[in-house]
């Protein structure tokens, strides 16, 4: 009965707690700590004794939910923090609910399906950590040297998630991608560009690499293209006005 209802009763928990963070912004990191909690003991109850053998799962899905608290302080206007704040919740309903699929059917969690899903949760996880941590340099003179170090780090976790199931990737594809975004964001710091568009332009390119390196190489023009195209809009309207 608890595994059937924790889908639905879990992310109300979690929107409780953004809906907090509003009200007493001071109160980020209790409320952060508490919601982390939930995620992980959510995912023990559904997982049950196969929890351990998803320690990254778990970690992943806790920095997703720090991309989205933190993502809401970039967020002023009150109405997109609400509608922002609706549409998590509804993120989070479908991860519990996949999650309480699979481990119910005994499946294994590295499922095609799966995988879809969280590689577009990363992929916009990481936007939003990207966005946040310009916003950061910018407003707050936070550490640009321990934000890429922090930038690094995350891109590492969510790549070795999306790569589960693809055996042809070698470990120093990754160190490339990590390589060449260093550089990205490095050199977009550098830029009088807004944060959206330097955060923007950086997971771009972090979901270039990847997906060409998913296509099993053999599209590297097409995303190319694709990624040249997206940052010169972005690059032209930023710098227009």
């Amino acid at each position: 009965m608890l595994q059937t209802l924790l889908p639905f009763i879990s992310p109300i928990l979690l929107a409780f707690g953004f809906w907090r963070f509003f009200v007493k912004p001071d109160s980020f990191w209790f409320l952060a700590f508490l919601s982390i909690l939930l995620i992980i003991l959510t995912i023990k109850i559904l997982a049950k004794k196969h929890f351990l053998h998803f320690f990254r799962l778990w970690v992943n899905l806790a920095i997703v939910y720090l991309a989205q608290i933190l993502f809401l302080i970039v967020v002023n206007l009150p109405t997109w923090r609400y509608i922002l704040t609706v549409f998590y919740i509804l993120l989070w309903f479908a991860i519990f609910w996949l999650i309480a699929k699979y481990f119910k059917s005994l499946k294994d969690i590295n499922d095609l399906d799966y995988l879809a899903f969280t590689r577009f949760l990363y992929y916009l996880s990481f936007w939003q950590l990207a966005c946040t941590f310009y916003y950061l340099i910018v407003f707050i003179n936070f550490s640009p040297w321990l934000s890429l170090l922090l930038f690094l780090v995350l891109a590492l976790f969510f790549a070795k998630e999306i790569f589960l199931l693809n055996e042809k990737i070698v470990s120093g594809f990754i160190w490339l991608l990590l390589f060449t975004l260093a550089q990205v964001f490095l050199a977009l710091f550098l830029m009088p560009i807004s944060f959206y568009v330097a955060g923007t332009i950086a997971a771009l390119w972090f979901f270039f690499l990847l997906e060409w390196s998913l296509a099993s190489f053999k599209s590297f023009v097409q995303w190319l293209v694709i990624f040249l195209v997206a940052s010169a809009a972005l690059l032209i309207s930023s710098l227009s006005f």
